[in-house]
This record gives C-alpha cells, structure tokens and sequence, in this order.
C-alpha cells in the first residue's frame, strides 16, 4: 500500500484513508469474502480523523518500510482501536501481537487477523498508552536520560 494510506474497518464496510485509492490482492484475499466493501474516504485529520479511529473495529496499517514511530498507531491505541500491522520499523515496540493488535508478515496474515479482531479488548489498547506513551512518563524518562549524560560528562555531540 502505498505511504500515507490506512485502512479501519467498521461493522459494514471498510474506509480508506489517506491520498489514493489502493487494490490490494493476492492468492489468498482474492479468494476470501468480507462482510464489508471499500469505501474511500481520503485524507482525514482533526476531528473527523478521532471520530474514525474511535468508532473502527481496528485500524489496518500496512507498512511497508521502517516506519520511525507511526503515530496514526498511537491514535488508534489511545481511541481503544487496535492496529493490524507488520514487523517493520517500530511497530513490534508499539503493539504486542495478540493483545494491541495484530502483526503480521503479509497481506494475507493481514486478512486472517481482521477475522480476530474481535478478540482484542479496547481497554487493554488503552492501557498500552498509558504505560509505554503518557506524556508525563516519556517526560521523566527524558529528565533522567538528560541527568545520567549530565553525570556522565560524555558529550551528545
């Protein structure tokens, strides 16, 4: 898929967002049946984009190279939307397969975890957020991090 487009899943159908309208098909998708059809949205934010993410049934994000963070993930998580993903870049830090969501090494991994996704709880997405992404927490990480160089004497540059 290419970059800046992102699938959620709703109980009827399913929306892409982002700049272009992608088909996405292999073996195994060309011979599966969803419930739902594509239906393109385009590029969201703001409002519209949390109102999206809070009512999907997960947040689809084929990425395909290393992705830094990915903070349409996080704005999933924090909406109680779990992520469909794969391995690349960040993603493994961010979700914990089977219980944020679902990571996956294809297309085909990707449709068998839509089927699951059910399964995840949207507390535990949020709960994810609370550990690993608080503001005030990653804050104090960085205060300590900043005082054990201070101590250090080593140079960051």
């Amino acid at each position: 898929m290419p970059r800046g487009n992102t699938g959620a899943i709703f109980k009827s159908h399913l929306s892409i967002l982002g700049l272009t309208l992608v088909n996405i098909s292999t073996e195994k998708t060309k011979t599966t049946t969803f419930s739902f059809f594509p239906v393109w949205i385009g590029p969201v934010g703001g409002e519209l984009k949390a109102m999206l993410l809070a009512k999907a049934r997960a947040l689809i994000f084929p990425t395909q190279w290393c992705e830094a963070f990915g903070i349409v993930t996080i704005e999933a998580l924090t909406s109680g939307t779990p992520v469909i993903t794969t391995h690349n870049g960040a993603m493994p830090e961010i979700i914990e397969n089977g219980k944020h969501g679902f990571l996956c090494k294809d297309v085909d991994e990707m449709a068998e975890a839509v089927k699951k996704v059910d399964s995840i709880k949207p507390q535990d997405c949020l709960k994810r957020i609370d550990e690993k992404f608080n503001y005030k927490k990653m804050a104090e990480e960085y205060a300590k991090l900043y005082q054990s160089v201070l101590k250090s004497g080593n140079r960051l540059i």
